[in-house]
């Protein structure tokens, strides 16, 4: 029973677009299975022996079913719908109606329906078992062994000039059509392009959004220290001692060059995020490093009366 529900259960796939397809072309392999049972059960009703022929093609179609439902490959209606046509076709020349009928325009169909669903060798691999099953049928035919509803018989200069035809209709098709596919994947290159345009445009507007917001961030603490030391020496100017003063100008001006050079690395910073400068990482003193922030933030430091010692000698 649960194979039983495993086989009328269409493929599952991740993809929305497969699971769809997968889920149209299996109910359409199911409905014709139900069509072919149904035209069995009346032909056996009606006495006919050709039930035969309809329940052997059933059967065939339902093997081909689970076989492609097994292996996930029911996932594009256009496949199954072409063998299909082709099986069906089949079942009918076969039946009564021999090759010579209008049931043959369904080959051409199919080509169509191939050349959309296919690549070019598996249009060629569909008209070679085209041809196959006619002369398969004609040769049937021309043996007396299939029955043929009209007056006239099949000759081998039809099956040729009928062959002739669908090969060139097939280079026809798979020309106008393979132009279309071509037109098709550009456009999907160009969709491609576009989105992946899109992604980095998104992609260096958040960049330059975390650049500006580390810019802001980074260059209001060190002009914060700036100001406390402008501050010390505005308020306290006339507390402080020559040597005191001398000392808050030194610190001033070094607080100054270390925000120029603080600058230099934002900007460099924003020239690697752009991939205008390789990227070469070095071994770095983390000791002058420290040292280097500490006379930026000297202001707040002495402000705030925070006392640190660097004990790192690496």
């Amino acid at each position: 029973m649960q194979q039983l529900y495993s086989f009328f259960r269409p493929p599952q796939f991740d993809d929305f677009q497969r699971k769809r397809e997968a889920k149209y072309a299996h109910y359409v392999a199911l409905s014709l299975i139900v069509g072919y049972s149904y035209a069995a059960i009346h032909e056996l009703l009606t006495g006919s022996t050709y039930y035969l022929v309809i329940m052997y093609s059933s059967i065939a179609l339902i093997i081909l079913i689970y076989c492609l439902n097994k292996k996930k490959l029911l996932t594009h209606p256009l496949v199954f719908i072409d063998f299909a046509l082709i099986a069906t076709a089949t079942a009918i020349m076969v039946m009564a109606d021999g090759t010579r009928d209008e049931v043959l325009l369904v080959f051409p169909v199919s080509l169509i329906i191939a050349s959309l669903a296919f690549e070019h060798k598996q249009l060629i691999m569909t008209l070679i078992i085209e041809l196959g099953i006619i002369w398969f049928l004609g040769n049937l035919e021309m043996q007396g062994l299939l029955k043929n509803r009209f007056s006239f018989g099949t000759t081998y200069f039809q099956l040729i000039i009928l062959s002739i035809t669908l090969i060139f209709s097939t280079f026809i098709i798979d020309l106008i059509v393979g132009d279309f596919k071509i037109s098709i994947k550009d456009i999907k290159a160009k969709s491609v392009q576009i989105t992946n345009a899109n992604k980095e445009l998104r992609h260096s507007n958040a960049t330059k959004d975390k650049f500006f917001s580390i810019v802001a961030h980074d260059l209001r603490s060190p002009f914060q220290g700036l100001l406390g030391i402008a501050n010390i020496l505005e308020s306290l100017d006339d507390e402080l001692t020559r040597e005191e003063r001398k000392n808050f100008v030194s610190r001033l001006n070094i607080a100054l060059k270390r925000q120029y050079d603080f600058l230099e690395e934002l900007l460099l910073w924003g020239k690697i995020q752009r991939e205008a400068i390789d990227f070469e990482p070095v071994v770095c003193n983390i000791r002058e490093i420290i040292e280097s922030n500490s006379e930026i933030l000297s202001g707040n430091i002495y402000k705030k009366k925070i006392q640190f010692k660097i004990d790192a000698y690496v």
